[in-house]
């Protein structure tokens, strides 16, 4: 069976049974974001309702922050949190040695999670600076509309999986 999403974000090709996806729901920044603190902020955020406690959430976080153009050592982390609940911690998302120059990078994370929930859950993406290394920032870009460079350039998509 092969699993289609066209551009317009339909999906096809699902036939009953297990594993059948039930529900896509994606969500993107529309203002751009920097992160100088050791404060976790929030970047991108989606929320998804389960139809079933049995169901499970596929969780995908697409984002490529880039640094300043300082030389300065520089690590950023991320969390991808279910409500409050930390389900990623990665505390080395984004560093670099002192002669390393400005640059972009691509990060992903994959999750399946199981929130034996029927209830609103919001997924969310979170970054922050180590708090002994202070020598740059990290930019999330963002454009307002699809015609802007960054049009959903950091993404979270949640899938509902029965």
């Amino acid at each position: 069976m092969a699993v289609v999403i066209n551009g317009s974000g339909t999906v096809s090709g699902i036939t009953s049974g297990v594993g059948k996806i039930l529900q896509v729901v994606q969500g993107h920044i529309t203002s751009s974001v920097t992160i100088n603190s050791t404060t976790p902020t929030d970047i991108v955020s989606a929320s998804i309702t389960p139809s079933a406690t049995s169901s499970k959430v596929l969780c995908l976080v697409n984002f490529h922050p880039k640094t300043n153009g300082s030389t300065s050592q520089f690590q950023f982390g991320a969390f991808v949190k279910r409500d409050s609940t930390t389900i990623v911690n990665d505390n080395e998302m984004f560093q670099a040695n002192n002669d390393f120059t400005a640059n972009i990078q691509m990060c992903s994370y994959s999750i399946l999670d199981e929130p034996s929930s029927t209830s609103s859950l919001t997924y969310k993406l979170q970054a922050f600076r180590n708090a002994s290394l202070t020598g740059r920032n990290m930019f999330f870009e963002a454009s307002s509309s699809s015609s802007g460079d960054y049009w959903k350039t950091h993404t979270i998509t949640l899938m509902e999986i029965s």
